[in-house]
């Protein structure tokens, strides 16, 4: 069976009759879905910086913001934080 498949025979019972693999099965199978969307939501964002701001300067300018505002409120070590695991990720 496909995640997929999987998936649809387990949303057909009410969720106190699924056993414990099947409820891990479902939170996985939700997860990565709205991991993609959350991948999807960015790419249109990033359509949008560069229709604003050209190729280069769009991704910068989005980058720029997600560092010093949105990483800033969000990450527990600020703008700062997210830079250093960029630059781990990075190589």
């Amino acid at each position: 069976m496909t995640v997929s498949e999987v998936s649809k025979s387990l949303l057909t019972k009410n969720i106190e009759d699924h056993t414990e693999e099947e409820l891990e099965a479902l939170q996985h199978t939700a997860a990565r879905e709205l991991g993609k969307r959350c991948l999807d939501d960015l790419e249109v964002v990033a359509s949008q910086y560069i229709r604003l701001h050209g190729k280069k300067e769009g991704v910068e300018q989005m980058g720029e913001h997600l560092c010093k505002v949105i990483a800033q409120r969000q990450h527990p070590d600020g703008w700062d934080g997210l830079v250093k695991h960029l630059l781990k990720i990075s190589g």
